[in-house]
């Protein structure tokens, strides 16, 4: 008969296994829709997609995403089976399935953190609790192990109310997240409907405000970044490209973003707002900065709408448009044609493999340069970021208002 302690062991490691099941379709919905349950802007918070494009994405041509669900739906099924008809080489199964699991999510950990590809961005938290949660399956399994060398494993009816009960109830947190996720109830639809050209229009003249604030004492509130070293001597780097704002404002405001990024969409409403309030005292240039595989295209139509001076007028509606898992081919060439560039050779530009090469090239230098400069003290970079004459602002809604915006101008015309 089953030992208390063994039989709660049993249940642990069943419940954990569940855990991990909803943890991996929770990373498999922000791959998907771009968010889930854990955060509803999680492509800027998360910051997975990098490292799910990266080399270490994919085994065997299927995604670790995948994989993942794979493993742990095999750890739940040996669970229950294992309980279910208490015959031991599933629970001896179970065991070398999470020693696997636990090499390989290890081998995962290690090239987030110490591969070139990756050195820039920061680690996929989703996918460092799953590391987590398969090191604890192991670990129960070896707890587990020990018991039964012990004591015979349990032959008397073990009940399986328990486990049918945590099994209903992950199924249900699951399919919520599923829903959430696809926008069946609350949050946004999982892919918005593309309004005519016109409404884009007034969607990108009236970009999203960030939440109001109050700001009583601009000297504690606006605040700067402390884990941003300053770039003042390399702010001419970055000051070569298109701005908003008169070529005598004495201020140069940089915002360094990716066009698929949620709070970089906000931010740029905020600044939109100020560019006539402050254009004869502050310049506004915007750096792309792609986070993600799929921003790499958008960026690249950047720089190409940039030569024919339209770059704000295709950013605005990339903001306008923005989608989960950025935008296809067709919305960018849409796009193209609502801002009056040929979309004929717009289009052969983009799908021109060697043409694109170089120009891909040219974005990766710039985004190094970019890194360089805005990451964090441990290496992380993020965006957005904004910098005032080189000094990066702190990333809250307080030092992101107009009012602290508008300090921080103040602030470096009078030389503080």
């Amino acid at each position: 008969m089953a030992t208390n302690s063994s039989r709660w062991l049993i249940r642990i490691i069943f419940a954990v296994a569940l855990a991990g099941l909803f943890l991996v379709t929770e990373m498999y919905l922000q791959k998907t829709y771009g968010r889930g349950c854990f955060s509803p802007e999680a492509a800027n918070e998360l910051t997975c997609d990098e490292v799910f494009e990266s080399g270490a994405g994919t085994f065997l041509g299927v995604s670790n995403v995948i994989w993942g669900m794979v493993f742990y739906l095999v750890m739940v099924g040996l669970r229950f089976v294992y309980v279910y008809t208490q015959k031991d080489q599933f629970r001896k199964v179970a065991f070398g399935a999470a020693a696997v699991g636990f090499l390989y999510s290890g081998y995962l950990t290690y090239y987030q953190y110490f591969s070139d590809e990756l050195a820039l961005v920061a680690p996929c938290k989703l996918c460092l609790w799953s590391a987590a949660i398969v090191t604890i399956l192991l670990v129960l399994h070896i707890m587990e192990h020990n018991m039964t060398r012990k004591a015979p494993p349990p032959k008397a009816a073990f009940s399986m109310k328990p486990i049918v009960i945590m099994a209903v109830i992950a199924g249900l947190a699951i399919a919520g997240d599923v829903a959430f996720a696809k926008g069946w109830f609350g949050g946004e639809d999982d892919v918005a409907d593309t309004p005519g050209a016109a409404e884009q229009a007034e969607l990108a003249a009236n970009q999203p405000q960030a939440p109001q604030v109050n700001i009583e004492n601009p000297a504690a509130q606006c605040t700067y970044d402390p884990d941003v070293e300053p770039f003042t001597d390399a702010i001419d780097n970055f000051t070569d490209g298109p701005y908003m704002g008169s070529a005598d404002a004495p201020v140069r405001i940089i915002k360094f973003f990716d066009p698929n990024c949620p709070h970089c969409k906000t931010l740029h409403g905020t600044l939109s707002s100020l560019y006539e309030p402050l254009g004869d005292r502050a310049r506004f240039y915007y750096v792309p900065y792609p986070l993600w595989q799929h921003s790499f295209g958008q960026v690249q139509a950047l720089y190409m709408a940039q030569r024919e001076g339209k770059f704000f007028e295709m950013l605005d509606l990339m903001f306008a448009r923005q989608q989960p898992n950025g935008l296809s081919l067709d919305q960018v060439v849409e796009i193209a044609g609502d801002i009056g560039m040929d979309t004929a050779a717009f289009r052969s530009q983009l799908e021109n493999r060697s043409a694109s090469q170089v120009l891909l090239a040219q974005i990766m230098e710039d985004r190094q340069e970019a890194g360089d400069v805005i990451a964090t003290a441990d290496g992380s970079v993020s965006v957005p970021k904004l910098s005032i004459e080189g000094r990066i602002v702190s990333a809250t809604y307080d030092s992101y208002s107009p009012d602290c915006i508008t300090y921080f101008v103040d602030q470096a015309i009078e030389g503080e």
